[in-house]
């Protein structure tokens, strides 16, 4: 199919691959055709030995009362844990919240007497109160301020289980807090913790925020979850990577996946945020093309930046010849475009009717997972992948006829923002090698 690929300077970019795919080549003449879209962007892959750059992490750990006996105990454990990995020139900070904030341990560099202070702080706090979420969150990237520096990975890693009910608590107010603090060099990471937390609320935070948002079922899970936001807040690669997505006359482009994208009236501008060595992430979009086309074809042309500006890559442009019903109809797909586009659609039909559930709305559920598994089946049905997406909706659909348990709901939703976002279901990334 109709499909680029260039290998970039890896010292340069920190990108490897930047490549464009659409399932079909023709689109209709006389009617509009849509056709997906797949871009690839692998980060380069480095030596372990390599000199990296500085992180500068801080930790805002909910201590409400929900947080209580060993859920707390098992956190501090791990927000301990995680701190050990650090290494000197790297700075951290945590804070603490419930109705009030308590700064714990200062912003500071690390060396044994940073990281001794910091634990026998966390030792000596105990459950209380309600949930001042956002104080919490904005008290521990503002102590990062203070010793920011900008060839620093700034991250702030927010672990809570439940609502944000003292201060801001609205999605929109905290994911405009998330992305301005994101536009400064700090990422938000969002941890929920058991079944009474706003999993909507955690995933746009870390979305708009430029980080991860994990469903941790049992505080057992942190410990490993938190080591890996540090080992990939030491890995990355490419910082700020952009992918813009720049149309022909008539073509209409839509985002599937669930990236912060922003169309600026010329072109779509997807933000991709940091990625780690070997990371690969395909995202996937539609181009609704027009009905007819004078001169030039209808096309897309793919550019990269990353923090410091565009990159020198050679424009990427994937294009469509207008054919009749007959060569529209006898065209080959690619489905290699089509597999990772059924995922996402799947994904995005799920986390779109998880609340209609939580309020009841049964048939609501079934008409929209019907329209999923009509538009994932015409992808190709035959394929074994396809199939099982369509396996997976039809479960869905029959599960999520009825009430079901919130950790189900909240599995559910983990699942589907992770396939959204081209990650594992775990939430880790996806490497390259292990693909």
């Amino acid at each position: 199919m109709s499909q680029v690929d260039h290998e970039a300077d890896a010292v340069e970019s920190g990108l490897a691959r930047l490549g464009v795919a659409t399932d079909r080549a023709l689109g209709r003449a006389g009617a509009r055709s849509l056709r997906y879209l797949q871009l690839t962007v692998q980060a380069r892959a480095v030596v372990a030995e390599r000199a990296r750059q500085p992180v500068q992490v801080a930790f805002a750990l909910d201590r409400s009362g929900s947080m209580g006996g060993e859920k707390l105990r098992l956190a501090r454990q791990a927000v301990i844990a995680a701190l050990q990995q650090l290494h000197p020139g790297d700075h951290f900070a945590v804070t603490v919240f419930d109705d009030r904030v308590d700064v714990v341990a200062p912003a500071a560099a690390v060396n044994p007497e940073t990281l001794v202070l910091a634990q026998r702080a966390l030792d000596g706090i105990d459950a209380r109160g309600s949930t001042a979420l956002y104080a919490g969150w904005d008290t521990a990237c503002a102590e990062l301020t203070r010793v920011r520096r900008t060839e620093a990975i700034g991250r702030c890693i927010v672990v809570t289980d439940g609502q944000a009910n003292h201060g801001p608590s609205s999605v929109l107010e905290l994911s405009e807090a998330a992305k301005r603090r994101r536009a400064h060099g700090v990422a938000t990471t969002a941890l929920g913790i058991g079944e009474d937390f706003n999993e909507e609320l955690l995933a746009a935070m870390s979305k708009a925020g430029g980080g991860q948002f994990y469903y941790v079922q049992k505080a057992a899970q942190l410990g490993a979850i938190l080591a890996t936001e540090i080992s990939d807040a030491m890995d990355v690669v490419a910082r700020g990577i952009v992918v813009e997505l720049w149309p022909s006359d008539g073509v209409r482009l839509e985002l599937l996946s669930d990236y912060p994208a922003i169309w600026t009236g010329t072109h779509l501008r997807v933000e991709l945020g940091d990625l780690v060595s070997d990371q690969t992430v395909d995202l996937i979009a539609t181009a609704l093309l027009p009905r007819t086309s004078d001169g030039d074809p209808p096309s897309v042309e793919v550019r990269a930046a990353d923090a410091e500006g565009p990159l020198e890559l050679p424009l990427q442009l994937v294009s469509w010849k207008l054919g009749n019903h007959r060569a529209n109809d006898e065209q080959p797909r690619d489905m290699a475009v089509l597999r990772p586009a059924a995922a996402v659609v799947a994904a995005r039909a799920l986390l779109g009717v998880l609340e209609r559930n939580r309020r009841g709305e049964f048939d609501a559920v079934r008409r929209r997972l019907d329209e999923a598994i009509a538009q994932v089946a015409n992808m190709g049905r035959a394929d074994p992948e396809i199939a099982r997406h369509i396996a997976r909706l039809t479960e869905a659909r029959e599960q999520l006829s009825h009430f079901v348990e919130e950790y189900a709901l909240k599995e559910m939703h983990m699942v589907g923002t992770q396939v959204a976002r081209s990650n594992c279901e775990d939430g880790t990334k996806v490497r390259s090698t292990k693909r």
